[in-house]
């Protein structure tokens, strides 16, 4: 009979791997008395997730907008300061900072009271000076540069909760705290944030490791546009297969009319997209393509569909993707500052277009006939709007970020992470966590690149680079 490999009683759950991640069951569950099961489905899981975060965006962005430091910076920036925000809880009458200590924090009082005593001198008892409560801010002036705290400030005879930013944190994510000072908010601090869902900001991160990409700008694709809009399946010649997984099956082919034109036409079975429940990202990779107009995206030119097949004409890439390309070339650091430096605008379109794309890997990026890379293959990307977080789970278990592992809810910066590990795999050879199961490399993942070591050969610029792209906050 069945290897009985664990038994579980009342109050134990199982399915949580399959539930949070995905992956296939590799075990039969039986009933062994009469008993009563409660049973959490995803979708369910995703909207009590989706709508916990919602709330507590809101209440927190009531506080933040108290602030005068942040009264005008947009909300879907605020989000990021959330995002940075740490929630503490402080026992009655504990001491929250001392005078004259540094400061680093901006603190806002979520719950109880906080009182604030000060000292003439050392030797001198401290007298109380002013108590604050729920809603009110201190400490804001730790963000614009002020060295030490005036006074001692000490949790209320009830205890509180603060809600805590870190100076270092907030500049990582807002920008140059200098430009603060001019009002609380000066024109430096609204240009900085007009792209911190941009992926262009990351060129500041290492101007030896990202940048000096050498782009022709009058290179364009010609379209023969009334040619596409005549186009059948039934004029269309195959020439080869281009590419085949489990999923799709991409050929290269001809216009009978005119073979001097080659396409890609990607072939997705109607039965395969039902059976693994794509028809909606099907639709919605269709809709993304469309909605897409750069140099460094596949171009999506027309779809068809027959009894069986839904199909995709697409620009035919015939440099294969990068990961083969890589297989027989293997890149140094100044190819991959090119290769990087598509993606990279690649990605910036995508995010001023609001599309987290959530699947960066080798496979996914394709060479045309001018050596240009281009991002393809859209099935995880998604719309989402600015300060929005998405719960879904997907991706390819060596690129996913750690807050999609977690399940806390993930927005345009699981690009930036994905970014990170690319540069990684194209410049070293493989991706930097690597386990023998999927569970066990989002175990690795969980570790942060604080675990990872980079070989001797890579500049210190490269290993700065990936770094701060894949820096857990």
């Amino acid at each position: 009979g069945d290897e009985i490999i664990g038994k579980l009683g009342s109050g134990k759950a199982f399915g949580e791997h399959s539930f949070l991640y995905g992956c296939t069951r590799t075990t039969n569950v039986k009933a062994l008395t009469d008993g009563k099961l409660w049973v959490l489905s995803k979708s369910t899981f995703e909207n009590i997730m989706l709508n916990t975060m919602l709330s507590r965006q809101k209440s927190y962005l009531d506080l933040l907008n108290k602030v005068p430091l942040f009264s005008e910076i947009p909300d879907y920036n605020l989000c990021k300061v959330i995002d940075i925000m740490r929630e503490a809880k402080y026992q009655p009458n504990q001491s929250i900072y001392l005078q004259g200590s540094r400061g680093e924090t901006l603190y806002i009082i979520k719950q109880g009271t906080v009182e604030f005593y000060k000292r003439r001198s050392n030797q001198d008892e401290p007298f109380l000076v002013r108590i604050m409560t729920q809603g009110s801010f201190f400490g804001e002036k730790s963000l614009l540069g002020e060295e030490y705290y005036h006074n001692d400030a000490i949790s209320g005879p009830k205890g509180c909760i603060l809600l805590q930013i870190e100076r270092e944190a907030f500049s990582t994510f807002i920008g140059s705290i200098s430009g603060l000072r001019n009002d609380y908010l000066g024109d430096d601090l609204k240009s900085q944030t007009q792209d911190t869902n941009s992926i262009s900001g990351f060129h500041q991160l290492s101007h030896s490791s990202a940048t000096n990409l050498s782009v022709n700008p009058h290179y364009h694709l010609e379209i023969k546009t009334d040619l596409i809009k005549r186009l059948t399946l039934d004029e269309l010649h195959t020439v080869k297969t281009l590419d085949t997984d489990n999923f799709y099956r991409t050929e290269l082919v001809v216009p009978k009319i005119d073979p001097r034109i080659s396409y890609a036409l990607k072939q997705m079975k109607k039965k395969n997209i039902v059976a693994m429940n794509l028809q909606d990202r099907v639709m919605e990779e269709k809709r993304l393509l469309t909605e897409t107009s750069s140099n460094f995206i596949v171009k999506l030119f027309k779809t068809f569909r027959d009894r069986k097949y839904v199909y995709f004409l697409m620009e035919a890439c015939l440099g294969g993707n990068l990961q083969r390309f890589l297989f027989q070339n293997p890149c140094c650091e100044l190819d991959a500052r090119f290769y990087v430096g598509c993606v990279i605008e690649a990605l910036k379109h995508l995010h001023s277009l609001f599309i987290v794309y959530r699947d960066l890997k080798p496979t996914n990026i394709l060479i045309d006939d001018r050596g240009y890379s281009k991002l393809a293959n859209f099935i995880y990307s998604k719309k989402l709007q600015p300060g929005r977080k998405t719960f879904s789970f997907c991706g390819t278990p060596e690129y996913v970020a750690p807050e999609v592992v977690l399940n806390k809810g993930h927005d345009f910066a699981v690009d930036y992470w994905g970014l990170g590990i690319l540069t990684y795999e194209i410049v070293v050879g493989r991706p930097p966590f690597v386990g023998d199961d999927p569970i066990k490399t989002y175990n690795v993942i969980m570790k942060g690149f604080e675990s990872v070591s980079f070989p001797p050969e890579v500049s210190k610029n490269f290993e700065s680079f990936v770094r701060k792209l894949c820096r857990v906050n």
